[in-house]
């Protein structure tokens, strides 16, 4: 297993693409909490975990979605990078070269330095990784993937002892500084969605919100203007556009959403003209129409 020592071209590693005000990371930071899958487990329901994950994301010139698929965050605070990060910032923006060689019990790798530093080599065995308890059975060292176990460890241990300024401050997930999912075989339990307390009951006024099945339906005497007015009041409360209000098969319905639903029902009443019948349909006046399953 050799990978060459090959210059890479800068372009590949994106810079930070996140707002540049707190004000702006604090909104990206609150609309990214509710991304489910698309962030990490400790960022979901969590805008302040979010934010701290944008920081690092700054302070390293690197993309947001990279930084959620590399960064990892310990229960003390601590932050490490994946060494696959490592390895991009020590090709990418220092200009070193690495090369790894590997067999099936031990991997080396080596930095080629771009300042005229000396070359610089690091090996990892499995008679170290035993020693260093990471050999646990189900754990990827015992499924077949030792090699590649080997492999980044190598790499991690060559950048850390020879090119430290490179990780600015950093550790690597792997050297074992925070406990590893792709090694332990677990992964951190994502904060409980809190669902906000009056929320709900501030809607009584302008629809009917079926919990169960997860509907809104507007009331009828509510206009724009009287959403409009709603609106400013909710802003005047704890409640915000990011507040829960309730769970639909466990996923959170937000205020924002349950506004936008709102004002696109009376656009659409708006927009049509609407005659209430005996049966208490509301009818199109220009063409008769009943609601759909009126038996009218």
């Amino acid at each position: 297993m050799t990978q060459p020592a090959t210059p890479v071209p800068d372009n590949l590693i994106c810079g930070y693409d996140g707002p540049s005000t707190v004000e702006g990371m604090e909104k990206l930071a609150r609309l990214l909490a509710t991304a489910g899958t698309g962030m990490p487990p400790y960022c979901r329901n969590d805008p302040g975990a979010v934010l701290a994950l944008m920081l690092r994301a700054r302070a390293l010139n690197v993309s947001i979605t990279a930084a959620a698929d590399n960064f990892a965050f310990g229960n003390k605070g601590s932050c490490a990078m994946r060494a696959r990060m490592a390895m991009a910032l020590l090709t990418v923006r220092a200009g070193h070269q690495i090369a790894t060689v590997g067999t099936a019990t031990e991997a080396t790798s080596t930095i080629t330095f771009c300042d005229g530093r000396p070359p610089a080599s690091e090996k990892f065995t499995l008679v170290t990784a035993q020693e260093a308890g990471l050999l646990k059975e189900r754990s990827p060292w015992m499924t077949g993937y030792a090699p590649t176990m080997l492999y980044w460890r190598a790499v991690l241990k060559v950048i850390s002892l020879h090119a430290p300024e490179v990780l600015m401050g950093y550790g690597i997930v792997e050297s074992g500084i925070l406990d590893d999912p792709y090694e332990t075989g677990t992964d951190p339990a994502p904060t409980p969605i809190q669902i906000q307390p009056g929320a709900l009951e501030a809607f009584a006024d302008l629809a009917d919100i079926d919990t169960d099945n997860a509907t809104v339906t507007i009331r009828d005497e509510v206009t724009l203007d009287t959403l409009r007015e709603a609106y400013r009041a909710f802003r005047g409360t704890d409640i915000t556009p990011q507040s829960v209000v309730f769970l639909a098969d466990g996923n959170p319905v937000t205020v924002g959403q349950i506004f936008h639903q709102l004002v696109e029902q009376a656009n659409t009443r708006a927009a049509i003209p609407t005659d209430v019948a005996d049966c208490g349909c509301r009818v199109d006046a220009t063409t008769g129409t009943h609601e759909p399953g009126c038996q009218l």
